[in-house]
């Protein structure tokens, strides 16, 4: 795919934080097949959106993006030269900006859903957990010592902890689109990493010695009415 060859560096680490280089895109892509069971969407225009969520978090590419006057802009402007139409690229754009929204909105194009699922599914599981490591782990404690338990927000900017993180990405399970979406998660690896969770509450309740510990509220908030399968 033409994208391939000029974004490849910028998703390298260091250019890159963990977790959001080449490995994770070409996972994504590889979801195609199973999410069109669900949604309908041109596998074309899916993986170069794939290809391109992620330039944001390129430190050699954020700048061009600022310069060319937001992700619309640059996103066009990299398409220029495709073979997609002005309308193609356009919905290519508009997923590929909007699809930090984790909540989905009945206004979401089916390439945008499509997007959105293959970014959280890539995250459930052990995978994920690296991955948040990788990206927050030198800017983050593990939890918050005063409040280890802390689970206030799922605002990349709000948060205060690996631990906050890891509910962040947990709550992506209960906005999926559908039940027929959520039924493509790998159910095995997102059974793990709610079991992670539990264990990682565990032992910040041992280390910490702050009872009670309250990691499960913690599973039944970011779950919602989900909860009863994992509990």
């Amino acid at each position: 795919m033409w994208l391939k060859s000029f974004l490849t560096p910028h998703y390298t680490l260091p250019n890159i934080s963990g977790g959001h280089d080449t490995p994770h895109v070409v996972r994504m892509c590889a979801m195609a097949p199973k999410l069109a069971s669900v949604l309908t969407f041109d596998s074309d225009e899916f993986e170069t959106a794939v290809w391109m969520h992620n330039i944001d978090r390129s430190k050699t590419l954020r700048l061009q993006v600022d310069k060319a006057g937001g992700f619309i802009a640059y996103c066009v402007r990299l398409l220029a030269e495709s073979p997609f139409s002005g309308e193609e690229q356009n919905r290519i754009a508009i997923a590929v900006r909007d699809h930090v929204h984790k909540e989905e909105e009945e206004t979401d194009s089916q390439l945008l859903l499509a997007l959105k699922a293959a970014d959280k599914m890539d995250r459930f599981g052990p995978l994920g957990i690296l991955a948040i490591a990788a990206h927050r782990g030198s800017i983050l404690p593990a939890y918050n010592e005063n409040r280890p338990f802390g689970y206030d927000t799922i605002d990349e900017e709000g948060l205060d902890s690996l631990y906050n993180d890891v509910f962040r990405v947990m709550t992506w399970y209960r906005h999926m689109h559908s039940d027929a979406i959520r039924e493509l998660v790998d159910k095995e690896n997102f059974r793990f990493y709610v079991e992670f969770a539990r264990q990682l509450g565990k032992e910040i309740a041992e280390i910490t010695q702050k009872p009670p510990n309250e990691v499960e509220y913690s599973v039944q908030k970011a779950l919602g009415k989900h909860y009863f399968k994992f509990c």
